[in-house]
C-alpha cells in the first residue's frame, strides 16, 4: 500500500486523478471494481509477489478480458514495477524462488501472459539474488522453448523499460538490453536427464540459430520487427557516412584474412582515401595513417600488423565522398 500511496499522491500533486484498486479473486465480480478499471486511462501496478495478481491469466477472468482489451487500445499505457511486468507479455517462466535449484530439479513451470501478439518473454529484476541466478538465467530461455516464443528479453530491477506497440519496440533507460531472438531458429529439443532430489527432468533446453542482441548503449531502442537495435525510432540518414548499396563504394582489404601486411585500397578509380583509422575489437585504436603522407589522398594504403595480436579489427577510412567502414581478420 506504501507504493501506491506515494503513487496516488504524485499524481494527484500533478493535477491527475487516481484510485487504488486493490485486486483479489472477489474483484472479478464487483462491478464498481471492474467499471473503474475499464475506464482507466492509465494503470499501475505494483507489488514484486505475482500470487495474488495471477487469477487475471485465467481464461474466463472479467478483469483478465479487460486488461487484454485495454492492451490493444492506442493510447492506453500501463507501468508495471518489479515482477508485476511478466504479466503484460505473452508468457514467463514462474515458481522461480521455490527452489534454488528450481530449474536443475524440474520444478519451474510456464505461464501465459496477457499480451500474445507481443511474441515475448520477459525475465526481470535478473541480478537481484545471486542464488537465484542459475533460475533466471535459464528462464527466459525455457520459457521461450514451452511457450513457442520469438524473444526472450532479461531485465534488472533499477532500470525502466519503454514497450512501444505503436513501432514494436523497447527502450530502456539505463541498463542495456540483452535479448534472444530465435525467429530464425528450426529446432529445440529438452532436457531428459533427472537430478537427484528432482520431480521431473532438470529445465535445460537447446535451440538451433538462436541470435543474441546486446548492447552497450544504454539509450539503444530494440525493433522486434527489425530485429535489431535501432538509435531512434525516427529513421535518420548520416549524409557523411557511404551506404554501399546506393553510392557503389566499398573498402577492398586484401588479403582478408590477413597475415602481417594488407592493402587497403577503395573499389573505385575514382576515389581515393585521405585518412585510415583501424581499431580493436574493444575499441582501442591500433593504427591512424600519418595525415602527411595523405593529404591529396592515394589510392591504397600498405599496413603492417606486426605488432597487433590476432583477432578482429574494425577499419574507418575517409575519402572526399564520405566514410567507409570495413574489417579485417589478423591470424
Amino acid at each position: 500500500m506504501s507504493q501506491s500511496n506515494a503513487l496516488r499522491t504524485t499524481l494527484s500533486s500533478l493535477s491527475y486523478s487516481a484510485e487504488i484498486l486493490n485486486y483479489t479473486q472477489n474483484s472479478e465480480s464487483d462491478t464498481s471494481f471492474t467499471s473503474t478499471l475499464n475506464g482507466s486511462t492509465t494503470l499501475f501496478v505494483v507489488g514484486d509477489d505475482l500470487t495474488g495478481l495471477k487469477p487475471v491469466l485465467n481464461p474466463g477472468s472479467i478483469c483478465g478480458g479487460i486488461l487484454l482489451s485495454k492492451l490493444q487500445q492506442p493510447g492506453w499505457r500501463v507501468f508495471a514495477f518489479g515482477e508485476t511486468g511478466k504479466l503484460f507479455t505473452s508468457g514467463f517462466s514462474d515458481n522461480l524462488t521455490s527452489d534454488i535449484y528450481a530449474a536443475y530439479r524440474g520444478k519451474m513451470t510456464f505461464a501465459t501472459g496477457l499480451n500474445p501478439d507481443a511474441n515475448l518473454v520477459y525475465q526481470s529484476t535478473l541480478f537481484d539474488d545471486s542464488d537465484l541466478y542459475e533460475n533466471r538465467m535459464c528462464s527466459a530461455l525455457w520459457a521461450m522453448f514451452k511457450g513457442r516464443l520469438r524473444f526472450g528479453m532479461y531485465g534488472n530491477a533499477t532500470s525502466v523499460y519503454n514497450f512501444r506497440s505503436s513501432d514494436s519496440s523497447v527502450t530502456s533507460s539505463n541498463f542495456p538490453l540483452l535479448i534472444f531472438d530465435a525467429s530464425e531458429s528450426t529446432l529445440c529439443d529438452s532436457s531428459v536427464y533427472r537430478a537427484t532430489s528432482s520431480i521431473a527432468p532438470r529445465q535445460v533446453i537447446a535451440i538451433n540459430n538462436l541470435r543474441i542482441s546486446a548492447s552497450n548503449v544504454r539509450t539503444s531502442s530494440f525493433s522486434f520487427s527489425q530485429r535489431k537495435f535501432v538509435e531512434s525510432t525516427t529513421s535518420i540518414k548520416d549524409e557523411d557516412i557511404v551506404e554501399p548499396e546506393k553510392g557503389q563504394l566499398s573498402l577492398s582489404i586484401f588479403p582478408n584474412p590477413a597475415g602481417i601486411d594488407f592493402t587497403v585500397s577503395v573499389k573505385d578509380e575514382k576515389t581515393t582515401i585521405s585518412r585510415v583509422e583501424i581499431f580493436s575489437i574493444t575499441g582501442e585504436r591500433v593504427f591512424t595513417s600519418k595525415e602527411s603522407f595523405l593529404d591529396e589522398g592515394v589510392k591504397s594504403l600498405s599496413v603492417n600488423s606486426s605488432a597487433w595480436a590476432a583477432g578482429t579489427y574494425l577499419m574507418r577510412a575517409y575519402t572526399p565522398k564520405g566514410i567507409l567502414f570495413g574489417k579485417v581478420v589478423i591470424n
